[in-house]
């Protein structure tokens, strides 16, 4: 279990983003979690009340392809996963607090 989620007990999401065809770990790769504002905005089209800063958690996968997120609160949560040359990809997370969920992504070359 990740040393931040089980000392917080908030849930945390690892996540591995790789190349599709050459199963090369992709760093840089950007993994984020919006926060219900954002999602109403994206669904509605209505103004979401936070800035861009504070409307998701989020983290930038190191030179293994890696990446933790934490801090979110428990329930369901979608988690988008992107890259510049590899597009991007959306997947649903049923968080529990002190769980750490692990997620392997494979995008493929635009």
């Amino acid at each position: 279990m990740s040393t931040v989620a089980k000392a917080t007990k908030t849930p945390a999401v690892m996540v591995c983003v790789t190349d599709s065809a050459t199963g090369v770990p992709l760093s840089r790769a950007g993994v984020q979690i919006p926060k219900p504002a954002l999602l109403t905005f994206q669904r509605t089209g209505k103004r979401a009340p936070t800035t861009p800063e504070r409307a998701h958690w989020y983290g930038i996968t190191d030179s293994t392809g890696w990446v933790e997120v934490n801090g979110f609160p428990p329930g369901e949560h979608r988690v988008e996963v992107y890259e510049w040359l590899h597009g991007s990809r959306w997947i649903d997370v049923h968080a529990i607090r002190g769980h750490v969920d692990t997620l392997r992504v494979a995008l493929p070359y635009l």
